[in-house]
Formats: C-alpha cells, structure tokens, sequence
C-alpha cells in the first residue's frame, strides 16, 4: 500500500492488470483478491493513478529479492479515510501475508528540522497516534496499519531510521526521512 503523488482520486486504486514488471521479472497480481476489492465502493480500478506512480514501485525489487513466490495487491489510497482503509485490507491480512506500507516521511526541510520532526512523528506511530500528511506522504496506509495493530493486538518493533542527509554525498540542506518498522503478532 502506497500514497498517490500525481493523479487526485477519492478512494483506494488497484490496476486493472495481471502483472506488474521489474528488471527482475513480472510479479504476479492477486487478480481474485482485487476483484473482490473493488467491489468496496472505496476501491475502484485506475490503471492512470498506477501508470507514473512510485512508491509502490520502489518496494518491489526488495521483495523479489528477499520473496521467491508471491502475488501482489497494489493499493494506491487517494482521498479516503484511514478505518475504511484499515477495514478493506483487514480481510487480507493473515499470517502468510506480508503487509507493506511505502512512505517517506518528512520531505525537504534541513538536516536538524527533519530530525526534529521525524523523531515526533515515530514516536506517534509507535503510540498508535494518527499522524498528518505534513509528518508523512503515506500517512493513510500507516494509520490503516496502526488501528489494525491496535484492533488485532500486535507488536511494532522499529528497525531503522535515518534520513537522505545521512548517506555518504547527502544534501543535508533538503533531506527526506525513512523509517522502517516490522509487524508481528
């Protein structure tokens, strides 16, 4: 599940695919599970919000690499809010599942300043405290994942955190916050 960056749309996208494509390969799309999504009136198809969008794409080659055999959901949320989302994936999210929400987090403040703000907003995450689109771009889909956290009793364990100013040729005038958390029951 990923934030949209470039097309407006009310609700969650799903393309209307069988595959998506990597330099490592097609992935295959979960076909079933999305044509029972978008039977939700929160989710609909919409191959133009897919077709330039990244933070979906991104995440891909790392599961290819770390997963030998799976099948793809690819959510794009829009305008939505964050329970609906929470009660569309909830369905799907069992103990083969691997759940992956992409976001950034703090986008192009100073070094300090996204420090600052960063660390406010992992220790809301980790409080289960809704945060806002100004703490992160996938702000709905970590909402969704939180109230599920909370709702089925698991556990967040963060693993990193750093910023695009900590790498070795970083601008630390402009920089863009990560963070990465694992989910266990």
């Amino acid at each position: 599940m990923g934030p949209n960056h470039r097309v407006a749309f009310h609700g969650c996208a799903l393309p209307k695919h069988c595959s998506f494509s990597t330099p490592l390969g097609n992935i295959p799309l979960d076909t079933g599970a999305i044509e029972q999504l978008v039977n939700n009136p929160n989710c609909h198809y919409n191959n133009h919000a897919h077709a330039e969008e990244h933070s979906l794409e991104v995440q891909l080659p790392f599961l290819q690499r770390c997963l030998s055999d799976f099948e793809l959901i690819p959510l794009l949320t829009g305008t939505v809010d964050a329970i609906d989302v929470a009660h569309l994936i909830e369905p799907y999210w069992e103990d083969t599942t691997l759940l992956v929400i992409s976001s950034d987090l703090s986008h192009f403040h100073p070094y300090k300043e996204c420090n600052d703000i960063d660390t406010r907003s992992c220790h809301k995450i980790e409080a289960g405290t809704p945060l806002t689109s100004k703490e992160a771009c996938g702000y709905l889909g970590i909402n969704a994942a939180n109230a599920l956290i909370k709702q089925q009793r698991c556990q967040l364990q963060r693993l990193s955190r750093a910023n695009s100013g900590d790498s070795p040729h970083g601008d630390k005038n402009r920089v863009v916050g990560y963070v990465s958390y694992a989910i266990s029951r």
